[in-house]
């Protein structure tokens, strides 16, 4: 399976080579699968940073004495939300091994360009 680091950082480079060996071949869903996915992974650990810090506030207000009920109605929601966009997340990390797992090796530089089966050469022969 293809590095996806590699597909992100080289994308033009791994589809000159892929197309090597299948010429109709394009990264740009799995670039764009990536790009939601990471984009929704940065808000999902935003809004767990959120929960945290205002989990403290409400052990603190709790330690006082104090009202933390909005508070909690809050986190109630948040967590809701959090974990919806886990189910998303999965969705699309699923979706992006998927399409990766789709993908040929990259050829050898040895490996001639040309599609027409004729012009293979033979490397090795083994018994007969």
């Amino acid at each position: 399976m293809l590095d996806l680091k590699l597909i992100r950082e080289k994308k033009d480079w791994v589809e000159a080579q892929l197309r090597r060996r299948e010429p109709g071949i394009s990264l740009d869903e799995i670039v764009a699968l990536d790009t939601t996915r990471r984009n929704l992974q940065t808000a999902n650990d935003e809004m767990k940073a959120k929960q945290n810090a205002v989990s403290k506030e409400i052990g603190n207000k709790k330690r006082t004495n104090e009202n933390a009920d909005a508070l909690m109605a809050e986190m109630k929601e948040l967590a809701d939300t959090i974990k919806a966009q886990s189910v998303d997340l999965r969705e699309y990390e699923d979706a992006l091994m998927n399409k990766i797992a789709e993908l040929p090796n990259l050829p050898h530089e040895s490996v001639p360009t040309d599609m027409d089966k004729r012009n293979n050469q033979v490397v090795r022969v083994r018994g007969e």
